[in-house]
């Protein structure tokens, strides 16, 4: 399976289908993991002595309750990064020079990288539930 078939010059206002796929998947990406901090992030608040260590989820929590927060905080993340993302990818596609593979490389930044912040926090919450970390979720 290809992703990218070729260099080529882009239309910034047509969907691309072989880097709609790279979209689809690193956007996919980003939803699972953020999935995985959320549900342990529920799984780890129910722990005696635990509390969110993140200001800004600490806030959401507090504010809306412990689901509704993180779910709020949760599509505004992904919302935010799929959005940032995209207008990047838009702004490369105007470039005279772009080619699927600038396109390529913003989409790989942009759903990729918070992805794996996301793993990081992930498994950070399974050793707090698991006992061997400091009981801030």
């Amino acid at each position: 399976m290809t992703f990218l078939r070729g260099t080529r010059r882009l239309n910034p206002f047509r969907w691309d289908r072989s880097t709609g796929r790279l979209a689809r998947y690193g956007l996919g990406l980003l939803v699972a993991t953020k999935l995985g901090d959320v549900l342990t992030t529920l799984a780890g608040l129910r722990l005696p002595n635990a509390r969110e260590s993140n200001p800004v989820a600490a806030a959401a929590i507090h504010t809306f309750g412990v689901f509704p927060g993180l779910l709020a905080l949760s599509v505004s993340t992904v919302a935010v990064v799929a959005l940032v993302t995209e207008l990047g990818v838009f702004s490369i596609s105007l470039r005279d020079d772009a080619d699927v593979w600038m396109v390529a490389a913003v989409r790989v930044v942009g759903y990729v990288f918070p992805s794996l912040v996301y793993v990081c926090v992930d498994v950070h919450n399974l050793f707090v539930l698991v006992g061997l970390g400091n009981g801030h979720v």
